[in-house]
């Protein structure tokens, strides 16, 4: 809850809240002064006069309270199952993500940024990182690594170790030394000996409409350290 704005997300909601918490304090406190002035025997209903305009607020608010889409679609968070090791060790097979939808609408990624995406190879979303902007040489460099103006590219540390058995290296020979179109993006898996990123014609350059948003931290691992860790 810290880490996203759901909370605050609707009036309604920390409004039902603050409700229940006064509530709450009501029932406690109407039970001590009862019992302090020994009162006889209570009406079905007691209070009629506070308790039926009470009742009245809490269902008005809860008709209005959101639904589970409309906490997704209008906090913008959601929860994602990473499904490939393309992106370890900074997300790895299996880890599950809170992702933020709203990340890049007012503004665009960066590079290094991590972003959710759409592609037309899948119905699910790719995580990738953005290694190369408009206007940017991107070329092979040695021992499978990617050069982005002259310079290796090299992912952040990830936030604790993760064990993971590396698969066989992927064949990037097709790939050459290319400038980044202007609107696009350049992306590539954190694991670079085997991912399927703009190194390969069939995935190709990204542009902002393909974009879904960003991975923030991960809410569950079977590494224990990694639990609640940001993602770099």
């Amino acid at each position: 809850m810290v880490k996203t704005r759901l909370l605050f997300t609707f009036s309604t909601m920390v409004t039902t809240i603050l409700a229940l918490v006064l509530w709450k304090f009501f029932v406690a406190g109407e039970a001590g002064f009862s019992a302090a002035t020994e009162k006889g025997s209570e009406s079905i209903i007691p209070l009629p006069r506070l308790l039926y305009p009470l009742l009245a607020i809490v269902f008005f608010v809860a008709t209005l309270f959101p639904s589970p889409e409309a906490l997704r679609s209008e906090a913008g968070f959601a929860a994602f199952k990473i499904a490939s090791t393309s992106m370890c060790p900074t997300l790895c097979l299996g880890e599950r993500v809170v992702a933020d939808r709203h990340a890049y609408e007012s503004k665009r990624p960066e590079r290094g940024d991590l972003i959710f995406m759409k592609h037309a190879s899948s119905d699910a979303l790719f995580v990738k990182r953005v290694i190369g902007v408009a206007g940017d040489t991107v070329a092979p460099g040695s021992d499978g690594t990617i050069l982005v103006n002259g310079r290796p590219f090299k992912p952040p540390v990830p936030c604790a170790p993760f064990s993971w058995q590396k698969m066989e290296p992927g064949d990037y020979s097709v790939f050459r030394s290319t400038m980044v179109p202007d609107g696009t993006y350049f992306v590539a898996g954190d694991n670079l000996t085997n991912s399927f990123d703009s190194r390969l014609p069939d995935f190709g350059p990204v542009t902002q409409d393909m974009i879904r948003g960003r991975p923030i931290f991960i809410y569950w691992s079977k590494v224990n350290s990694r639990l609640g860790c940001s993602i770099p």
